[in-house]
C-alpha cells in the first residue's frame, strides 16, 4: 500500500484526512519505520514522534507543521534502514527507537527511548532460542521543554517500558522469565541539590507501583 503517516480518523472510523511524508510501498517490517506516536498538545494541535529516530514534530489539525524537535544525542544510534535485533554478540548493538511520548500539564514532554543495554551481549549466554529483548535493552526517560528546546532531566532504566498508560504512568515488560512480567511504573519530575549536579536541572524519580505476571498481581 501506499500512504502518509498520519491519518484524522472520524467516530464512524472514516478516515477524513491524511498527512504527514508520503510512504513508499510499506512491505513486512518496513511499515515500523514509519509508525508514529501521538500525544495530544494545546490548542487542537498533537505531538507527534517518529519511531528510529528522535524526532518529534507539533501538528496542527490540518496536518499543518508547526515546530520539530530533533535530537542527536551520543546514546540515540540512528539506524540507515530498518535494524534487525542482533542474534549473536558478533553483530551490531541494538539501534535505539523511541516507543512514546507524553505531554503534561505543564505543556513538557516525556519521552520513552530503548537503548542498548550495556551488557547487551550477555543476553547470548543465559541459554534459550532467542535473546530476551529486555536483556538487549534500557530504557532511558527524557524530560523536554518544547518552548526552550532544553532537556529538563534524564534517567535510565534496567527495564524495557513499553508505552505511557496514564499521565504519569507507563508500564514495561520483562521475558526473562518463564513467565512474562507487566511492571507499572509512576514517576515524578524532582529538583534536589544532588539530582541537579547529575542531570542538569532534575531528575526523573520512577518508582515501580506494583507487577502484573500474566494472571497473577502482586501489590
Amino acid at each position: 500500500t501506499f500512504g502518509r503517516t498520519l491519518h484524522v480518523v472520524s467516530p464512524d472510523g472514516e478516515v477524513q484526512q491524511s498527512f504527514g511524508e508520503v510512504g513508499d510501498r510499506i512491505v513486512g517490517e518496513d511499515r515500523q519505520m514509519l509508525a508514529r506516536r501521538v500525544a495530544p498538545a494545546t490548542s487542537g494541535f498533537a505531538w507527534v514522534s517518529h519511531t528510529y529516530r528522535y524526532v518529534i514534530e507539533r501538528r496542527g489539525p490540518s496536518g499543518e507543521l508547526g515546530e520539530t524537535l530533533e535530537r542527536r544525542p551520543p546514546w540515540f544510534r540512528w539506524p540507515e534502514s530498518i535494524p534487525d535485533l542482533p542474534l549473536n554478540e558478533g553483530d551490531p548493538p541494538p539501534f535505539s527507537l523511541v516507543t512514546d511520548i507524553q505531554a503534561d500539564e505543564a505543556g513538557r514532554l516525556w519521552v520513552l527511548s530503548w537503548v542498548a543495554a550495556d551488557d547487551w551481549k550477555s543476553a547470548f549466554g543465559r541459554g534459550g532460542d532467542r535473546a530476551a529483548r529486555a536483556d538487549l535493552h534500557d530504557t532511558i526517560i527524557e524530560v523536554l521543554d518544547p518552548v526552550q528546546g532544553t532537556v529538563l532531566a534524564r534517567t535510565r532504566l534496567d527495564e524495557v517500558a513499553i508505552r505511557f498508560s496514564a499521565p504519569g504512568v507507563f508500564y514495561t515488560y520483562d521475558d526473562r522469565e518463564i513467565f512474562d512480567r507487566i511492571s507499572v511504573w509512576r514517576i515524578r519530575l524532582s529538583t534536589n541539590p544532588s539530582q541537579e549536579e547529575k542531570h542538569g536541572k532534575g531528575n526523573v524519580d520512577p518508582t515501580s507501583s506494583h507487577r502484573t505476571r500474566r494472571d497473577q498481581t502482586r501489590r
